[in-house]
């Protein structure tokens, strides 16, 4: 079990805005629990929310140690055995001046 390589991974749902498969889909909804070492420890839940219907996937150690980057995206297989691939978007903070608000 990579744990090194779990760990990254969990570190870039809060470093960046992921979103899954269509790249339309963003998680709007984390959580993650201590690495075991366990292969099915359930570590990371990803969620989100369509038309007012909540989702979310769930992931366990060994999908997180076994993921790959293929054409620059997260590709990992969820606890059912479903690849899932996810594309990571860069968060920037931009800050605001009072001439901004001006016209």
């Amino acid at each position: 079990m990579n744990t090194v390589k779990i760990s990254k991974i969990i570190k870039m749902f809060s470093d960046f805005t992921a979103y899954l498969d269509d790249g339309k889909t963003m998680v709007d909804r984390i959580w993650n629990t201590n690495i075991t070492g366990n292969s099915d420890n359930e570590i990371l839940i990803l969620g989100w929310s369509d038309d007012g219907l909540d989702y979310e996937i769930n992931f366990n150690e060994e999908g997180l140690s076994n993921a790959c980057i293929q054409n620059g995206r997260l590709v990992m297989r969820d606890i059912e055995g479903n690849e899932v691939e996810v594309t990571f978007v860069e968060n920037r903070q931009h800050c605001l001046t009072p001439e901004e608000l001006e016209s």
